[in-house]
């Protein structure tokens, strides 16, 4: 998929100039990071996600009942330790994703 930098570059996707910014707006947000801190075994820590996992996390956490922050120390207890918890984050969402398939 060619990389789309301004509503000009919708052209060639034939999408009107409204809807192009509505989906350029749209790709930014899901690729924004930002930081997120949780205490997890009584230490701060932090970490940084897309916008796009961190919704999955709390849809997830939602779906297992359980509290966002069990969820992000279930999966803290889970990764290996020369792994960073940001990554582990991912690839467990990733994984979650992949299963309900």
């Amino acid at each position: 998929m060619p990389a789309f930098g301004s509503i000009r570059d919708f052209n060639v996707l034939n999408i009107e100039p409204e809807s192009a910014s509505q989906l350029l707006e749209s790709l930014s947000q899901a690729r924004m990071i930002r930081k997120h801190s949780a205490t997890l075994h009584g230490h701060r820590t932090s970490f940084s996600l897309e916008d796009a996992f961190w919704d999955e996390l709390n849809a997830i956490a939602t779906q297992k009942n359980m509290p966002l922050a069990a969820l992000l120390r279930e999966i803290d207890d889970g990764r290996s330790p020369d792994s960073n918890l940001s990554s582990a984050l991912r690839v467990f969402v990733l994984d979650w994703v992949r299963q309900a398939r």
